[in-house]
């Protein structure tokens, strides 16, 4: 009894096992999966988990051209708890929903596509498009009519995200998912896991170099140091192998190709490039520190130190701009807008990090991969053009330091120690004018031909120079003659004309043209002040300070007047009502000075610097000590501003539309240079860095403040003052 019911049991089980191995051959020759329906022969796959989030034409992924109007369709409308696979090379479209497909499910899943399409037999069916397919689970299988979807042996498959957008994978060797995120924000980030982890550390770039980048680069190429020696990005001659620590970072700025890095504190890494391999203008020529850097060996780079870190420039002159874009904090770091578009949406620690104006990525290794991440913007590019971001801050590397800054309310000029007039507009340099040599004397702004056309008047040990705004020489000019006397003008009858003391002792007249019209011999001696002319009754007088005698000259006769003593050398002088005043600036004391005495001007304090302005109506002077700023009017009143300052160096007066005159101080202790009005109050909280000079103008009607930096000029666009 007991074996017949063994050997029933035994009957029972071999017809299961039976019928479990004839089901399982069934179920695999109708498979549907993508593990048996993909493989490395399809290239890429194609996975879209969100059909509603994305859109096909902005992928990418190529695919399959016999299938991609039919997947359009399938996008279009959105059906519940929908996945859909495509791929590169193969023509079959895989449709995976949550739950179990049945003729009810898949009916109402064309149903809502727009498709028509009619039943065979079993789970097959057949579309109106040239297509057919089946079901079997979760999975719909579609694919042209003339051919058959062929089991095969399922391999890995990398992992990828279910709650991205859309994924696209490669099932060669090395296994790569990328993971596609359309985000509200109108831009779509992919990460791709791919390779090997080469065990880089992986470093926060922000906090590493946005301290130093200017804000205005166009372009950003970050790389960690031993990242940067896997990809062979740095040449075994580099010398950045040795004394780098943490890595690099190249980017453009004004067209020209900059290299920032960190360096070992123990080493001085610009004093062994210059005395290894530079040349007698410091450039260092021959030497490549990595792949892209320099772009030419024969042109080579400039090296400085840039607060803790060591700047490379392909030029000069702006490597002196970025200098100043530090100086004066318009870098990366403090302009919160750039820091989300560089930083922000991308991981913060990375091995590499790539933005331009075609693309933006990073590279990170991570648990074995590494991982790409790219973020693409939908409609728009990447990095805001220049005309659609308003520059608050522009600087620009200038040859030489700068001795003299002046403005005509529009354009600002200035003067370097290389003899270059430089002139600026609308944020932009716009021309450059070589000299001859030195300046005697600050450019004045002047309108010789009294039509509103403003020209810069100044003359050099040699020649008397007229420029345009345009940055032409007017007429005759330049006018040749040798003087160590700055040229001034005056207007007589309509007409105006110049003046100067030739080194022949020799009165020097020319008119407007550039023409000398007379020379009259003087027993001045020799004459470093300027002329001044006046009217006196009929008389238009000329009056010479030189080193042995004043003399006072009729200029229409000829004739000399008066033959006194000299007055010494003086700073400023003020026209008034019945001539001039001389003004001397001897140890902190401001002294008004003429031919019979030398009074001081007290109250003052102690005078550090003198200046004249001119406000279209009247002149007077600016006399600045300590804290304070006295102006000094040429009916003998005065004013006084108390700024609360450590110092003051300069201070240029701006009038606005609305007759209100504005002040730009430079404080040459914290060299800062800060906006006030003529009562004192401060009218911009914020600091602006500033050396040397300062001046103020008029920008597409914002107020413009301009100053120096090191090697470079910096000006700040001020909206709301004009």
């Amino acid at each position: 009894m007991l074996g017949r019911f063994f050997l029933l049991v035994l009957s029972i089980l071999s017809l299961g096992w039976i019928s479990f191995v004839a089901y399982d051959l069934l179920d695999k020759k109708e498979f549907i999966s993508p593990e048996r329906v993909f493989g490395p022969q399809d290239g890429e796959i194609l996975i879209v988990n969100r059909s509603q989030e994305v859109h096909l034409d902005e992928l990418d992924f190529k695919m399959h051209e016999s299938v991609r109007e039919l997947y359009e369709v399938l996008l279009k409308k959105v059906y519940r708890n929908e996945q859909l696979y495509a791929t590169e090379k193969s023509p079959v479209i895989l449709v995976r929903q949550g739950g179990l497909w049945d003729q009810t499910s898949v009916s109402d899943y064309f149903k809502t596509k727009g498709i028509d399409f009619k039943w065979k037999e079993g789970r097959a069916f057949q579309l109106k498009n040239g297509f057919q397919g089946r079901y079997k689970r979760n999975y719909l299988v579609i694919h042209p009519r003339n051919m058959e979807v062929e089991a095969h042996e399922p391999v890995n498959w990398p992992v990828w995200d279910y709650k991205a957008s859309a994924s696209i994978i490669r099932l060669d060797r090395p296994l790569r998912s990328t993971n596609v995120y359309f985000k509200k924000n109108g831009t779509v980030s992919y990460e791709t896991k791919y390779g090997e982890d080469r065990r880089c550390p992986k470093m926060d770039d922000a906090d590493l170099f946005a301290q130093q980048v200017p804000g205005g680069v166009k372009s950003y190429y970050f790389v960690e140091k031993n990242f940067a020696e896997f990809e062979k990005q740095i040449p075994v001659e580099s010398p950045l192998k040795e004394w780098m620590e943490s890595g690099y970072v190249i980017f453009k700025a004004k067209g020209k190709k900059h290299l920032i890095c960190d360096y070992n504190k123990a080493i001085d890494p610009v004093q062994l490039l210059l005395a290894e391999h530079g040349d007698s203008l410091g450039r260092v020529r021959q030497l490549r520190l990595t792949k892209d850097f320099p772009s030419s060996l024969e042109q080579g780079f400039y090296v400085a130190y840039l607060a803790d870190k060591l700047l490379f420039s392909e030029d000069k002159y702006s490597q002196a701009q970025v200098q100043a874009d530090y100086e004066a904090g318009n870098t990366l770091a403090l302009d919160r807008e750039k820091m989300d578009a560089y930083y922000g949406k991308l991981p913060s620690h990375v091995s590499s990090r790539v933005i331009d104006e075609k693309e933006k990525y990073s590279v990170t290794a991570f648990k074995g991969l590494l991982i790409r991440t790219d973020l693409q913007h939908r409609k728009e590019t990447i990095l805001r053009s220049d005309k659609q971001m308003k520059k608050q801050h522009v600087s620009f590397g200038i040859d030489g330091e700068l001795l003299h800054l002046l403005d005509d309310g529009e354009q600002v000029y200035a003067v370097t120690s290389k003899n270059w007039l430089l002139a600026f507009a609308n944020q932009k340099q716009i021309w450059k004018y070589q000299l001859d040599g030195p300046c005697l004397e600050r450019p004045r702004i002047v309108d010789i031909y009294q039509n509103g056309n403003k020209q810069i008047l100044l003359n050099t040990a040699g020649k008397v120079h007229l420029i345009t705004a345009k940055g032409l020489t007017a007429n005759e000019y330049p006018l040749k003659c040798a003087s160590k006397s700055p040229v001034t003008t005056y207007r007589w009858a309509g007409q105006t004309y110049m003046v100067l003391v030739d080194l022949k002792d020799r009165l020097v007249l020319a008119d407007a043209q550039g023409r000398v019209i007379k020379k009259v011999r003087l027993r001045t001696g020799p004459v470093s002040q300027g002329v001044r002319v006046y009217r006196k009754e009929k008389r238009l007088v000329a009056e010479i300070n030189g080193q042995d005698h004043l003399e006072r000259i009729d200029l229409d006769k000829s004739r000399v007047l008066e033959v006194l003593d000299p007055l010494g050398s003086v700073n400023e002088v003020m026209k008034t009502s019945t001539g001039f005043d001389y003004y001397r600036l001897r140890e902190e004391k401001l002294y008004r000075v003429n031919e019979k005495e030398q009074v001081e001007l007290a109250g003052l304090g102690k005078v550090s610097r003198l200046k004249r302005h001119w406000n279209g109506v009247d002149n007077y002077l600016i006399a600045m000590s300590e804290n304070k700023i006295w102006f000094l009017y040429s009916d003998g009143s005065r004013k006084v501003i108390e700024t609360g300052l450590s110092g003051i160096d300069d201070v240029a007066v701006f009038q606005t539309t609305d007759g209100r005159e504005l002040l730009a101080v430079l404080d040459g202790i914290e060299n800062n240079v800060y906006l006030f009005d003529m009562n004192g109050q401060k009218q911009q909280e914020r600091s602006l860095e500033g050396l040397k000079a300062v001046s103020l103008s008029r920008s597409g009607g914002n107020l413009v403040i301009t100053s120096s930096l090191h090697g470079s000029i910096v000006q700040y666009n001020l909206e709301g003052h004009e």
